[in-house]
């Protein structure tokens, strides 16, 4: 499967940079890493979702397999991509797990979606972090950390905002709607860096853990 990795810049941190230069992948990929449209009138969603729909359009034009985006603030494992791909022969978006930058507590994985409301899966069921933990379950990520959408994901949709969120959410619910089948790999743990360290998904008290103490 042949990869376009995108990666939207608006800021250098070296712990994301240095997951992404040690990616390891079985296959061809490329790297894009896109610092232009950063236009700071305009508001940050608007911003991250033009630059998104750029990819999609790019992604398809050059006959990619699949469009890997990949967050400027993320810390990935180098064994991220062979995950994703694992499972993209069955599904068609794979969203690795990661947590909320300003609420760590809160995972990537959403229970449900509609246009107007989401339900969050450790606010709305905390019992399930133990079930779900390390498996794949068909649940959108609603959040474009580390996930990668195919040919067949990118070709449904157009990346938009016709609301008060960023396009991933309008992505997933169109997804969703349309029958494209979208996962969360519970096992696929992606850091995401705060002001306080690398929070990663846990099962610790909390629903997260810090490995560092300062971002990096």
């Amino acid at each position: 499967m042949r990869l376009l990795i995108y990666v939207p810049r608006s800021q250098r941190l070296a712990a994301s940079l240095t997951s992404i230069d040690a990616l390891n992948y079985r296959g061809d990929f490329s790297v894009w890493h896109d610092w232009e449209g950063n236009d700071p009138a305009a508001h940050r969603y608007d911003t991250i979702t033009a630059k998104a729909e750029r990819a999609r359009q790019l992604a398809l034009a050059q006959d990619y397999d699949a469009l890997v985006v990949i967050e400027d603030d993320q810390v990935v494992p180098e064994y991220a991509l062979n995950t994703l791909t694992d499972w993209a022969s069955r599904y068609d978006v794979v969203y690795g797990l990661s947590v909320w930058r300003h609420d760590p507590t809160v995972w990537t994985a959403a229970l449900s979606i509609t246009e107007d409301k989401i339900q969050m899966l450790t606010k709305a069921a905390p019992e399930l972090r133990e079930q779900h933990w390390d498996m794949v379950v068909e649940l959108p990520g609603v959040h474009m950390g580390c996930t990668l959408m195919t040919r067949r994901a990118l070709e449904a949709v157009t990346f938009q905002r016709r609301g008060p969120n960023c396009y991933d959410y309008y992505a997933a619910v169109d997804w969703m709607a349309l029958g494209i089948r979208q996962v969360t790999d519970f096992g696929l743990h992606v850091g995401h860096i705060t002001e306080h360290g690398i929070a990663y998904p846990s099962l610790d008290p909390g629903n997260h853990r810090l490995v560092e103490e300062t971002t990096v």
